[in-house]
């Protein structure tokens, strides 16, 4: 998985197509594509532009809109979680960091997408970079206290 963070304007994306997944956010995926991102149809082509050149998987982070994830076959816009947002310092790099948990635990690309933007979702409503990231322990008991409808058993995995 690669995060481009920041954002580069000479990354090789034959180096990109390398990688399983490849995680820009909206701004990120601008300047790699030099296409406009002001809409999601103008991100989702974009993003079709990546997978056109052989990246496999592009998961977009676009902030209170969700994430959206464009590969060969499939097209998918996960929707965010609605929160009281306190600080969004850190939150592509909890959303990324969460994904990458539960994909390796086994959970499908999409189901891991959801449970990524509901950990991003906790972390943006506390102050802080790594200090805002919940750990397994007390993560279902504030996505409950936020209304995130997440199930225990699959959070805590």
């Amino acid at each position: 998985m690669l995060n481009p963070a920041p954002a580069n304007d000479h990354i090789d994306i034959q180096h990109v197509a390398m990688c399983e997944f490849y995680s820009p956010n909206e701004t990120e995926l601008g300047r790699l594509t030099k296409m406009p991102i002001d809409t999601i149809d103008q991100i989702k082509a974009a993003a079709h532009k990546l997978v056109d050149l052989g990246v496999k998987n592009v998961i977009v982070t676009i902030g209170s809109r969700g994430a959206l994830w464009v590969s060969k076959d499939h097209e998918e816009l996960i929707p965010s979680y609605k929160v009281d947002a306190v600080d969004s310092i850190g939150a592509g790099d909890s959303f990324v960091g969460a994904f990458s948990h539960y994909y390796t635990q086994g959970e499908d690309i999409s189901t891991a997408l959801k449970h990524a933007n509901a950990y991003a979702a906790v972390t943006v409503t506390r102050a802080g970079s790594q200090t805002s990231y919940p750990t397994a322990k007390e993560l279902p008991a504030l996505q409950r206290k936020l209304g995130i409808d997440v199930t225990d058993e699959l959070v805590g995995a």
